[in-house]
């Protein structure tokens, strides 16, 4: 299997990172430019310092579920990837950064099916930190804190279900009735074996914290 190069990733990288900046200015260029020229040096130098360590901050967090599951690449090419996905954040729900699963494959042979969980435990435990978030924030509003209340629940659910030995295969073979899923049926499986790694009490806590502070 012919494997992507850092190179590679690195030109994809600064293509996205284009793509993103045009977009941005495409048909608002005198307002983005009147919005820079307005803003203090000095507060354009905290907003790049604080972006730089919120992306340290995550690259961690992906770092910590990597080694979770005993994946080991050198730190440069982590990074690399990580990075790559940073520039499909501007897809529907992030899914693009499922890019990073395939890089992985792509770049060290590593199986998309035991990649793809720390693609979906970054999401939940960004969802998990946002709401932790805006409870502490929402809670003089008792309608919005029921609110935040339920998805603390549905994520619970969520997280029973994937490592239940005993519920998840039953819902994936009931499931699999799909030709979609069905297909894919013995993968989404062998998934649970990461998600069992993953989402255990220690590693949601940490993670979710590293979310709160990111």
């Amino acid at each position: 299997m012919k494997q992507i190069s850092s190179k590679n990733i690195a030109l994809f990288i600064i293509l996205g990172i284009a793509v993103f900046i045009a977009l941005i200015f495409i048909g608002e260029y005198k307002s983005v430019m009147e919005a820079f020229t307005r803003l203090n040096p000095e507060i354009i130098i905290v907003l790049i310092s604080l972006t730089f360590m919120n992306i340290l901050l995550r690259f961690a967090k992906w770092e910590y579920f990597l080694r979770k599951l005993d994946i080991r690449i050198p730190t440069r090419s982590s990074f690399l990837i990580f990075l790559s996905g940073i520039t499909m954040a501007i897809t529907p729900g992030k899914v693009g950064e499922i890019l990073k699963s395939y890089l992985l494959k792509k770049s060290h042979g590593i199986k998309v099916r035991k990649s793809i969980m720390v693609v979906f435990t970054e999401r939940l435990t960004d969802i998990l930190g946002v709401a932790i978030l805006s409870l502490a924030g929402l809670s003089a509003f008792l309608i919005h804190a029921y609110a935040l209340v339920f998805v603390f629940i549905l994520v619970f659910i969520l997280i029973f279900i994937l490592t239940s030995e005993k519920y998840f295969p039953k819902l994936v073979n009931l499931s699999g009735r799909l030709p979609i899923i069905g297909r894919y049926k013995k993968h989404i499986i062998e998934t649970q074996e990461a998600s069992r790694k993953l989402l255990t009490f220690r590693s949601l806590s940490i993670s979710t914290s590293m979310s709160v502070f990111s």
